[in-house]
């Protein structure tokens, strides 16, 4: 699990039966960093900065080459530190997500001043350096998931709230503004060479839902999904998907089997992918206008939701 204690971010490993932390890892680094268990000895880590802010205009008129970012590996054991990968100035990274053996990594990046809803999925073969992008094509204005992998490390599975088609892209788009995309769908596609989202076998949610994260599971497709109804009115508009919540479990064809309710007003909801084929972990943030407020964690096997842990702090749950 990665959370803040007293205001440091630390990665600590939890009881699944007590939620109990039964050690405190490693402290991670300040600033704008993802981290992601690899082999279960080695910590994958994503710094990214930028873009820069130019002037306080809408949007903030980000500066072109203004971003940083680098993907390391960390050993456990050791505290030994590994780059792995340097991104030009000109690319803002985020997520980097290993293949199963560690041979393969998946990134989401985009342009830099226009990195604002319009990332894209770069895989690297860290053998042989070669690399290849999956959604380049995608018009400004979307939201994509951080990826993940199946067991073979073939295929990617990720959220993709397209940009609204109704709405025109203007020149500004992508550069610190906006339109919101519409309802988010369950991407699926081989992993192995360069595609467009057109050619992806793609899940749509349910009427007045939105995907939010999804991962593969023992039963087929375990997501986390956010619907429009039950949400506070006063608050709440058409397409912001705050209302209520649920985990779902699909078959690997993606028909829906099972939708269990977990906190409303999910600000996100990430499903995250057991490495060993058991339950995956749901770690859901909830949004500012629901109290008591509480990050939750619980694990889920396809069938039954167990809460491991609910706290004030900011925590991400990152199964090894």
């Amino acid at each position: 699990m990665a959370g803040e204690n007293n205001g440091t971010s630390v990665l600590e490993s939890l009881s699944l039966r007590t939620g109990l932390s039964t050690a405190r890892l490693v402290e991670l680094p300040e600033g704008g960093v993802s981290p992601v268990l690899g082999s279960g000895t080695t910590l994958w880590l994503t710094r990214s900065s930028g873009p820069r802010d130019r002037n306080n205009t809408a949007g903030g008129d980000p500066e072109s080459d203004s971003c940083t970012g680098s993907v390391a590996h960390l050993a456990l054991g050791s505290g030994g530190e590994t780059t792995v990968r340097t991104f030009a100035r000109s690319t803002l990274v985020s997520d980097a997500v290993p293949s199963p053996d560690e041979h393969e990594v998946a990134f989401l990046v985009a342009p830099c001043a226009r990195s604002y809803f319009n990332e894209h999925v770069l895989l690297a073969d860290l053998n042989t350096g070669q690399s290849w992008t999956i959604g380049a094509g995608a018009r400004v204005c979307h939201r994509i998931s951080a990826p993940s992998w199946n067991a073979r490390g073939t295929s990617l599975i990720f959220t993709y709230a397209p940009s609204d088609p109704a709405v025109r892209v203007g020149k500004r788009d992508g550069y610190g503004l906006c339109s919101d995309p519409i309802e988010g769908e369950i991407v699926i596609l081989s992993a192995t060479h360069p595609a467009d989202l057109a050619s992806a076998q793609i899940v749509k949610p349910a009427r007045g839902c939105s995907y939010l994260s999804a991962v593969f599971d023992p039963e087929g497709i375990a997501a986390t999904e956010a619907c429009e109804h039950g949400a506070l009115h006063e608050f709440s508009f058409p397409g912001d998907y705050d209302g209520d919540a649920y985990v779902v479990q699909l078959s690997a064809q993606g028909r829906p089997l099972r939708r269990l309710a977990i906190k409303r007003e999910p600000n996100p909801a990430i499903v995250a992918r057991n490495p060993h084929g058991g339950p995956v972990l749901v770690t859901e943030e909830l949004g500012e206008n629901i109290r008591p407020y509480f990050n939750w964690i619980w694990t889920f096997n396809g069938r039954a939701l167990k809460l491991v842990r609910h706290s004030t702090e900011n925590i991400t749950a990152i199964p090894g």
